[in-house]
């Protein structure tokens, strides 16, 4: 599979950017193709790129109390990876292909280089990184005031 800009820009992460940004970041990324069942980024181990998910589907899981979790299904055009890029921690769940999946592999240091390099390349990324992390913090707390409110007293407000 060939990785383009118009590819590039599908990625809510990378919409803002114009033609030549979009090349500069098409021109880090490596293909890769996983088999089902690979597993992609392993929870605890340090993470050292970013991933745009280009065909097929990926499982992120979490191991609690020795049992694997669920905790999302991403598809084409998703990413994953950037929280270790931003914060530089080991990854906080594990990833893997849920059928023959298609990758880009964006590293580390390509990657900041190439903002560091460009500040308003690295003002839209930033700021499209804050709104999907922003985004999904909402679904989390939503998803945690469902599975609490059944314990809870009500507030008085």
């Amino acid at each position: 599979m060939n990785l383009d800009r118009g590819i590039i820009r599908t990625v809510p992460e990378f919409a803002a950017l114009d033609d030549a940004e979009a090349d500069a970041l098409v021109q880090l990324a490596a293909v890769v193709r996983k088999k089902k069942g690979d597993v992609i980024v392993k929870e605890n181990a340090p993470g050292d790129a970013l991933y745009i998910v280009l065909s097929g589907s990926v499982r992120v899981a979490k191991l609690d109390l020795g049992k694997v979790v669920e905790i999302a299904k991403l598809k084409t055009g998703e990413v994953f990876g950037e929280i270790s890029l931003l914060d530089e921690m080991v990854t906080s769940a594990s990833v893997i292909a849920d059928e023959t999946t298609d990758l880009a592999v964006i590293r580390r240091g390509d990657f900041t280089t190439l903002l560091q390099n460009n500040p308003v390349v690295s003002a839209k990324v930033y700021r499209a990184f804050c709104l999907v992390l922003a985004e999904r913090l909402r679904a989390t707390n939503n998803l945690y005031t469902v599975s609490v409110s059944p314990w809870v007293d009500e507030f008085d407000w």
